[in-house]
């Protein structure tokens, strides 16, 4: 978890596995609701855009 907020610093999150976007629309058992998307949400909601 990130303590203060960063100003001006980009974070790029990738997985260039053939399958990460099914896993990220709902084919994972473990995480049907995705994964990326709802820690970005989450991010926002803490630190603001």
């Amino acid at each position: 978890m990130l303590s203060t907020k960063i100003v001006g610093v980009n974070a790029w999150l990738v997985n260039p596995m053939p399958y990460a976007v099914k896993l990220e629309y709902g084919w994972s058992k473990q995480a049907p609701a995705g994964m990326v998307r709802l820690t970005l949400a989450e991010i926002s909601s803490h630190y603001g855009r």
